[in-house]
């Protein structure tokens, strides 16, 4: 759906429910796998991840949370300044900041820092374990 209609910038899922930042308008929702739309928040978005109807959306002003499926959001004052963000299978986070460091929570609210990265593309969550970091030359595996 919406091919040739939006170039989406982030995007996010669980199960049938999908949520994506369009680069103009802000935040849309999907509850059928992407099948029809609902605008949600008007807010830009560098990267997102979803666990159930929450939703976390890294900004220039940092870690913003939504308890509704992306339709408000609100900060998160003690996260750290992600720039990247995923959610793993047993609903932990995983996320790097703007000087390169990861970081993982199991609730979204607390964060514990880990190690320094290379420059990075990606990140995508395995579990709050494991967890992958990629750019254009490597692949590094992070563990808890």
């Amino acid at each position: 759906s919406l091919t040739g209609e939006i170039d989406f910038h982030a995007l996010a899922t669980t199960g049938d429910d999908v949520v994506g930042f369009d680069g103009v308008t802000g935040i849309l929702t999907s509850n059928d796998t992407g099948t029809t739309w609902q605008q949600g928040a008007p807010m830009a978005a560098l990267s997102l991840a979803m666990i159930g109807d929450q939703v976390w959306a890294t900004t220039p002003e940092g870690v913003m949370h939504s308890t509704d499926r992306a339709a408000t959001f609100n900060p998160l004052p003690d996260a750290p300044t992600l720039w990247q963000i995923s959610a793993g299978i047993d609903n932990s986070l995983w996320g790097v900041d703007i000087d390169g460091l990861a970081w993982c929570s199991t609730d979204g609210l607390t964060w514990t820092k880990h190690k320094r990265l290379p420059a990075i593309e990606a990140i995508a969550a395995l579990d709050y374990d494991t967890a992958y970091a990629i750019n254009d030359t490597a692949l590094v595996i992070l563990t808890a």
